[in-house]
């Protein structure tokens, strides 16, 4: 038994052998999504999460602070529990954008995609509506794939190494099963009839915190369920 198991594994690595390219280009494509991200996001996140935006993160994080307490950093994992400035906010968008570029092009591809995964998942936390898309949680988790996928190398490379079988799986996972899942769940809720139960729609939780947003006063509750895509 032990032997037949041997040989799945080294059968299992030399397959893995064959996706150099791909690990390659999905390192090369990961970096530019993370650049056109961040890009955008930079010329919006004041007027989506800073201090006078629809849901200001400054606001957000001082009630997530009375709320959970010392577990708050469990409940929302970002470092503008550094910083919530305005500033800040836009260092993440902008450090995350140049981060990409680093990735796009090979150089130091490891750090480059561990600062851009801790930047995209903190402005995840604090952005919550506006990044709470399928593709934003899609993005995060591809993101931390990728990480596990990175070559060493801090200089430009080809596609030499070979990717660990067991991060393909997760990646095949990743891409068919995931969102195989995720379409059918959104097929199965579009079908269902409307009743009071059910959450209010992206669109509509938008308008209603709009229109509570008149005169800066929201509730935590509002901001924390109503208002929270998931």
């Amino acid at each position: 038994m032990a032997s037949g198991v041997a040989e799945w594994w080294s059968s299992a690595e030399s397959a893995g052998a064959h996706y150099s390219v791909g690990a390659w280009l999905f390192l090369r494509a990961i970096g530019l999504i993370y650049t056109i991200a961040f890009a955008s996001l930079a010329l919006q996140i004041g007027g989506l999460a800073g201090r006078e935006g629809i849901l200001p993160a400054r606001e957000f994080l001082a009630e997530v602070r009375r709320q959970f307490g010392r577990s708050r950093f469990m409940a929302v994992p970002t470092l503008c529990w550094l910083n919530d400035s305005d500033r800040f906010l836009r260092f993440l968008c902008w450090g995350g954008a140049a981060a990409g570029v680093l990735a796009l092009t090979g150089v130091a591809t490891l750090p480059a995609l561990m600062v851009c995964w801790v930047f995209y998942l903190s402005l995840f936390g604090v952005a919550r509506l506006f990044l709470g898309y399928q593709w934003d949680v899609l993005l995060v988790e591809a993101g931390l794939l990728a990480i596990l996928l990175a070559p060493l190398q801090l200089l430009p490379t080809g596609p030499v190494d070979a990717p660990p079988w067991p991060i393909l799986i997760l990646l095949y996972w990743l891409c068919s099963g995931s969102c195989f899942f995720r379409a059918s769940r959104n097929y199965a809720v579009g079908m269902l009839p409307g009743d009071a139960s059910r959450p209010l729609g992206t669109t509509t939780r938008l308008s209603h915190c709009l229109r509570r947003r008149r005169g800066r006063r929201i509730s935590f509750l509002h901001r924390f369920t109503s208002c929270r895509p998931w």
